[in-house]
């Protein structure tokens, strides 16, 4: 029985460390840049999920899943944006949604201490 408490003890403490988030689409989102001729082109999904698994002790261990819909795509142009839905490029009838995992996280030591200053 002892044994049983213990790792339910260390679960616990497991649980404390990481925290859940998900990014909600009214102060996020999914957003690219293509070049088009010679001008860029912004273009941005509206249908998108960010899921942040984040560990508090050492946050290179958290993990950040996308998914988006590529039928979704919205351009200033209609036409360009018909022309990423069809088969030369994102093929929307054929494929599904797109999901992204993170393969690594590096703490970035410069911003860090820009947001560490005491005023």
């Amino acid at each position: 029985m002892p044994r049983k408490i213990l790792i339910l003890v260390k679960a616990f403490e497991f649980r404390k460390v990481l925290q859940s988030y998900q990014l909600d689409r009214v102060h996020s989102g999914a957003s690219f840049v293509v070049r088009h001729a010679v001008t860029p082109m912004t273009g941005y999904f509206t249908d998108f999920d960010v899921d942040i698994e984040w560990n508090s002790e050492d946050p290179t261990q958290s993990v950040i899943t996308a998914e988006l819909d590529p039928a979704s795509v919205v351009m200033g142009n209609e036409s360009l944006a018909e022309t990423l839905r069809g088969v030369d490029f994102f093929d929307t009838k054929n494929n599904g949604k797109w999901t992204f995992f993170s393969k690594k996280i590096e703490e970035d030591v410069c911003r860090q201490r820009r947001h560490d200053r005491t005023w």
